[in-house]
């Protein structure tokens, strides 16, 4: 007689429900996987994804993978030598200052800027002690809102000179985006150009130090003897062109008292009536401004990201030898981040994409560059009274364009200033190198990539290529000649202009006797 034994049943039994519960735990588990992974690959995670890379991106908070760098270099600006300056004011003037800082920041501006106080300072650099004035400035509130990190205008008396000016504004670095508005006037020099001295400096005021500042020089003569200027007459405008409210007035000269003088005033007047005969439409652009260095100036704003320098912020300098009007670039304030590869809609546009129409802030938000306002200028530079392209300063414009964007001039350039602006970058992230955007500052980090450049002119080389094309000519039902260019690049979507100067020279229309569909041809002759 065999008896089974009741242990082996279990052990059968229990193997079983091992065996079950290993299935079902792995199958849980690959399922839970599956559906992690199409979660997580799905359509809306993937844009939600996208919109917060974005996000991130454009308010410098990815710089945080560059904090390291940062302090690094911040313990470097201690080995680095920095000029320094001190203000000494007396209490009862910085009670002026005070108040008038606590009405602008309730009325959310400064006002009429002649109605602001101008007290009465002793400047201190080196072994110069210079009796001036100061008062407040800036349009926005990141100039004000603040004491210790406020703005100045400071006036030294005549003939007297800090670092070389005699008139200046101080401000610090983030107000213009830290070192990229060194970068700007460094081009704008490079290029021939009128350049202003923009200094970096300690600030202290009555013995307290406010930190890293910058000195941007104001409009003067100074700025003129500097460049091998002749003395001559620099213009100010409004910003108001439309010619319903269009006058003299809005046309202010610097230096107004030494230019009204009874020798210099014909000179000022001359000038004036150039500028309003040109605004009105009366004169052409070629005969009122220096075409040449006009196009550089334009190349150096659309390579760095900094249109807002167009007009009103730069300044018309009227050259008495060649009696041609030159800017004096400033201002640039590019107020861009860096670009990254998680940018949805990167600024990639430039000056040739608005000849005929500003920019939308529907379709690029945040990085609208070309107000109606700039667009004026754009359009009166690049286009005849009829509408009509001037391929004159077109062609000038593609030849600076062409330059800056190149590679051998960008190493070039950096190359020579590398010293400088790692100098300049340490002292900016020893004192203060939050994100600053056009109307404050941001929980994201400034940080200066050279890389994000050669990213613009890459950008611009590429709107620059015009090997690559197709000429397509055909006859529609109304026997129009329709002639198309297409380039590969061509984003169509986006709207960007062709840059090159292709025109159709000449079309010669000859009749074929032998075909079996189209009546006529066309011989086309295009030159570029």
């Amino acid at each position: 007689m065999i008896l089974k034994s009741p242990i082996n049943k279990k052990i059968k039994k229990n193997s079983k429900l091992k065996i079950f519960l290993i299935t079902y735990f792995f199958s849980t588990i690959s399922v839970l996987a599956v559906l992690v992974i199409l979660f997580f690959t799905s359509y809306t995670v993937k844009l939600k994804t996208l919109k917060a890379l974005d996000h991130l991106s454009k308010d410098g908070r990815v710089e945080y993978i560059y904090i390291f760098n940062i302090a690094y270099k911040a313990i470097k600006s201690n080995f680095y030598k920095v000029e320094r300056i001190d203000l000494d004011i007396k209490f009862d003037d910085i009670i002026t200052l005070e108040n008038e800082r606590e009405v602008a920041i309730k009325n959310g501006s400064l006002g009429v800027k002649k109605n602001l106080s101008k007290v009465p300072i002793v400047v201190k650099y080196k072994d110069k002690e210079i009796k001036a004035q100061l008062r407040l400035k800036g349009d926005r509130k990141i100039h004000y809102e603040k004491k210790k990190d406020s703005s100045y205008n400071v006036y030294l008396p005549k003939g007297k000179t800090i670092l070389g000016v005699n008139n200046f504004s101080i401000q610090k670095p983030g107000v213009r985006n830290y070192i990229h508005e060194w970068i700007f006037t460094e081009l704008v020099g490079d290029l021939g150009l009128i350049k202003q001295k923009y200094e970096f400096f300690d600030l202290y005021i009555n013995g307290s130090g406010s930190g890293l500042y910058v000195l941007e020089e104001k409009m003067g003569k100074e700025i003129l003897e500097r460049n091998g200027k002749v003395n001559g007459p620099i213009f100010t405008t409004n910003g108001d062109y439309t010619k319903s409210h269009l006058s003299e007035e809005i046309f202010q000269v610097y230096n107004d008292k030494f230019w009204t003088k009874d020798e210099n005033l014909y000179l000022v007047k001359t000038a004036r009536k150039k500028l309003t005969e040109f605004f009105k439409g009366n004169r052409h652009a070629k005969d009122t401004f220096d075409m040449e260095k006009f196009a550089a100036f334009f190349a150096i704003m659309d390579a760095t990201y900094t249109t807002h320098a167009l007009f009103d912020n730069s300044k018309l300098y009227y050259n008495p030898v060649s009696e041609l009007f030159e800017p004096i670039p400033r201002d640039g304030h590019r107020q861009l981040p860096n670009y990254h590869k998680f940018n949805s809609n990167y600024y990639e546009k430039i000056f040739l994409d608005s000849i005929y129409k500003a920019e939308s802030s529907l379709e690029l938000g945040g990085t609208l560059q070309i107000n109606e306002s700039r667009q004026w200028w754009i359009n009166k530079f690049f286009t005849h009274k009829n509408g009509e392209i001037n391929y004159d300063f077109y062609k000038l414009y593609l030849k600076y364009l062409t330059k800056i964007s190149s590679e051998e001039y960008l190493n070039s350039f950096f190359e020579s200033r590398n010293k400088e602006i790692e100098r300049i970058n340490s002292l900016i992230y020893s004192d203060y190198f939050f994100y600053s955007t056009a109307r404050g500052y941001t929980w994201g980090l400034y940080y200066f990539k050279k890389n994000d450049l050669f990213h613009r002119a890459n950008i611009i080389r590429n709107r620059l290529d015009t090997e690559d094309k197709n000429i397509n000519a055909i006859i529609d039902d109304n026997k129009n000649l329709i002639i198309d260019v297409a380039y590969t690049y061509h984003d169509r979507v986006k709207n960007l202009k062709r840059l090159d100067d292709l025109v159709v020279n000449s079309i010669n229309c000859v009749k074929k006797e032998s075909t079996e569909n189209l009546e006529n041809t066309s011989e086309i002759i295009l030159e570029k």
